[in-house]
């Protein structure tokens, strides 16, 4: 008799497991998002609105490069239709930027601070199937990010 409710449970469970697709199979995880922080040579949060030279995040413009033409990035429809947002985290300003994942070997996006300070971030990513993930991110040419070294994707920059 005992073999026999195990044996049963053994093929009830069997049959739940083969006949359920596995949780989140059909999820795609895009991993793009960087943070950077921005300061001053002292050391001063250049993103922090109360800071009497911060950059406005209104005058920001995140352009992607694709077959060697800047588009500027404006997307009404998106929660985020600039692609980027300056927000606090702790007791810091950060800058949150979607970068472009295109097909790219080296996707590249700008960064225009203002009319006249353009900065670059080039990424390398791991992409699948089912993922597009970022392994390497290059600011200005100079790598500040690898995702061998941390699992948040967050570097400083020190503008003038």
């Amino acid at each position: 008799m005992r073999s026999k409710i195990l044996l049963g449970l053994l093929i009830a469970f069997l049959t739940i497991g083969c006949s359920q697709e596995r949780p989140g199979a059909d999820t795609f995880n895009l991993d793009v998002a960087v943070e950077i922080t921005v300061e001053n040579q002292r050391g001063e949060n250049l993103l922090d609105p109360s800071h009497p030279n911060s950059i406005n995040s209104d005058e920001i413009k995140l352009y992607y490069v694709e077959n060697g033409k800047a588009q500027e990035v404006y997307d009404e429809t998106s929660d985020l239709p600039r692609s980027f947002v300056v927000f606090k985290s702790g007791d810091e300003y950060r800058m949150r930027i979607v970068q472009n994942y295109s097909d790219e070997e080296e996707p590249l996006t700008l960064v225009q601070w203002n009319e006249r300070d353009i900065d670059t971030i080039k990424s390398e990513f791991l992409k699948g199937d089912r993922y597009i993930i970022q392994d390497k991110i290059y600011y200005n040419g100079k790598l500040s990010w690898s995702s061998s070294d941390s699992f948040e994707p967050h570097f400083g920059v020190v503008k003038n």
